[in-house]
């Protein structure tokens, strides 16, 4: 019971969110959605049956054109109205992917540099970024089709009073039987699905490595070394051929599933229910079409009711969801409610100790040294020896396995380094894809015109800004 309760709540939890994000058009869209398909419901379970009646019990044609039109109409506002909702859709999927994304990307900045290089914490973060989203929008259409099975379950329950107990007896037979073997397979399917995805993720985090490679700029030069070249395209390719043989594993195992399930849908629908339906009619006396017509397209579509299959695809958005909200409840190792660091410091490192993987070795390895207020000190030597890595221990991008960074003899942990008291000028710098202003004061858009001017002046950027068609802009 108690799982079942998370299977619920979490796909509440989801269309509560879905509705945050994206309200008139989800609301839009289920209403599109429900009126189309129980319009369709109707035309072909009522409409068709009493149109074949009518001709066997042979109406006059006047009537049975004015039915037709009627018809007409009923394909008309079905076929509107699917497509609006098909639009509608579009829409909300869009409006909130964006947002469930900027809400993780969000939540990623409470995490500290050394959390998010971990590559235990960049597979979650990756897993939750691809499924999260989709699972909101997900969340939504199996909320759609719960409330059009609802609604086609009416029906069903309406008819039935109206037929003989040998005719319910052997429906209900027959649909209690369906909905088993519909679930089983299809939990089946879905539960592979989603292990795959878990299983993927370090394959997947492999191969989008060595993809960036041939298409970020820092490395293009290094790959116009054709040794370099060719050691890269081997490691992309068996990443690659990786992913490819453990992907090929799971689809034919979903394709075994469907192929069983095609099978059991098609005995299922074109054999055994008009059997069943012939046998059961003929017992009672019944020998109408157009009354084998309605039942059995009446319980085709009952058959096919999302009601029947819907436990698997609530499981597997269920587990997609959990992992997302466990992210988002996820501890930092940062202390929160920190101190605002407006002055430069004193700085003192104490026995620190750090690696960047705890299977390594350390980085570095019971450093200390003091910077007072005011001195300018360089640090030295050789590649590799850690003088970047103390710099981002200093500026709390990292945090250290031993030993305690102080400033002003408090624990570099109590403060919120926003950068007003601390600049990192790196000989590695990002220029972004936006205009030289932006560059200029990119973190803090609070700077005049004229101090960006005096930037650009003091870095000695006056002639090459003139020769820019729009300067600054």
């Amino acid at each position: 019971m108690g799982t079942f309760k998370k299977y619920v709540n979490n796909l509440f939890f989801s269309f509560k969110k879905a509705l945050e994000k994206g309200r008139s058009d989800v609301i839009k869209y289920l209403v599109f959605y429900v009126i189309s398909s129980v319009v369709g419901f109707v035309f072909d379970v009522y409409y068709l049956a009493y149109v074949i009646k009518m001709l066997v019990e042979g109406a006059p044609w006047e009537s049975v054109l004015k039915i037709c039109i009627l018809g007409a109409v009923f394909v008309f506002v079905n076929i509107v109205f699917a497509k609006y909702a098909e639009v509608q859709e579009l829409v909300y999927s869009m409006k909130i992917k964006e947002c469930v994304e900027m809400d993780i990307f969000k939540k990623n900045l409470d995490f500290t540099l050394s959390e998010c290089i971990n590559k235990d914490f960049y597979d979650e973060f990756s897993f939750v970024l691809n499924n999260g989203p989709n699972q909101i929008i997900n969340s939504v259409q199996i909320i759609a089709k719960i409330i059009t099975s609802l609604f086609y379950s009416i029906f069903f329950i309406i008819e039935m009073f109206n037929q003989k107990a040998i005719v319910i007896l052997l429906i209900t037979v027959l649909l209690v039987f369906h909905i088993l073997i519909k679930k089983k397979i299809s939990t089946k399917k879905s539960m592979i699905t989603y292990n795959n995805g878990l299983k993927m993720q370090p394959l997947l985090r492999y191969n989008n490595y060595f993809t960036r490679l041939f298409y970020l700029k820092k490395y293009s030069y290094d790959l116009k070394n054709e040794k370099i070249y060719n050691i890269i395209l081997e490691k992309y390719n068996e990443g690659t051929e990786n992913y490819i043989k453990e992907h090929m594993r799971v689809i034919k195992k979903e394709a075994v599933i469907d192929i069983l399930s095609t099978i059991y849908d098609s005995i299922f629908m074109t054999l055994v229910v008009p059997i069943i339906l012939i046998f059961s009619l003929k017992a009672v006396g019944i020998e109408d079409i157009s009354v084998y017509w309605q039942l059995n397209a009446l319980v085709t579509k009952i058959a096919s009711l999302y009601l029947f299959s819907m436990i698997a695809d609530i499981v597997v958005l269920s587990n997609h969801i959990q992992k997302m909200r466990e992210f988002f409840s996820k501890n930092t190792d940062k202390v929160l409610d920190k101190k605002k660091l407006l002055l430069p410091p004193s700085v003192l490192v104490k026995d620190i100790n750090f690696s960047y993987d705890e299977k390594m070795a350390f980085s570095l390895k019971n450093i200390n040294m003091r910077i007072d207020k005011g001195e300018k000190i360089a640090i030295v030597g050789r590649n590799g020896s850690g003088k970047t890595t103390l710099l981002n221990l200093i500026l709390g991008l990292y945090l250290p396995q031993k030993g305690t960074i102080l400033f002003d003899d408090q624990s570099i942990e109590n403060y919120e380094l926003n950068g007003q008291a601390f600049c990192l000028m790196s000989q590695n710098f990002n220029l972004y894809s936006t205009t030289l202003k932006n560059n200029i004061n990119m973190g803090n858009f609070n700077y005049s015109e004229e101090e960006i001017q005096q930037a650009a002046h003091l870095a000695d950027c006056d002639d090459f800004i003139k020769r820019l068609p729009l300067g600054l802009d």
